[in-house]
């Protein structure tokens, strides 16, 4: 929630859409906001939002281990010769959504 408000600030224009979706909810619900989950299917927009947010600042710590046995290019970058063989090779995924390229 916390990543989210904080893309929510980043962002105003999409804060803007999530508003009016938001509103528009109200306006067509005459129990807002004691509404229940089958209502929230209709935020679309908000519910792209959020998953957006958690693709770029995922919750879980998630990364992934590799032994290196021969000296390797992955995604363009050459691992230094002077890792030796054997070692681990830790990829941050979540470093991956983040990267312009």
């Amino acid at each position: 929630m916390t990543w989210f408000l904080g893309c929510m600030t980043q962002h105003p224009e999409v804060l803007t859409k999530v508003r009016a979706e938001v509103d528009a909810l109200a306006a067509s619900t005459p129990s807002f906001p004691n509404v229940d989950f089958t209502e929230f299917e209709k935020l679309e927009y908000l519910m792209r939002s959020v998953s957006e947010t958690l693709r770029l600042n995922p919750p879980v710590f998630n990364t992934n281990f590799r032994v290196l046995m021969e000296p390797k290019t992955i995604g363009g970058y050459k691992i230094p010769e002077k890792v030796p063989k054997g070692d681990f090779i830790v990829f941050l995924f979540f470093s991956f959504f983040s990267l312009a390229f």
